[in-house]
């Protein structure tokens, strides 16, 4: 196990379109990701309906 402050690479969501469009969120819906770690998820959910 490394300590914090040390450089790591980024974590890369490999699953990222398959979760995505597995919730289905609508625009207006609350979603929770339980696993925010990096954000990879949670940037997705918030962007969902904003690129229509």
């Amino acid at each position: 196990m490394t300590g914090r402050g040390t450089t790591a690479a980024p974590h890369v969501p490999v699953l990222l379109d398959e979760v995505i469009g597995a919730m289905a969120i609508q625009p207006g819906e609350t979603a929770v990701d339980g696993t925010f770690g990096a954000g990879g998820y949670t940037r997705a959910m918030l962007q969902v309906g904003r690129d229509e």
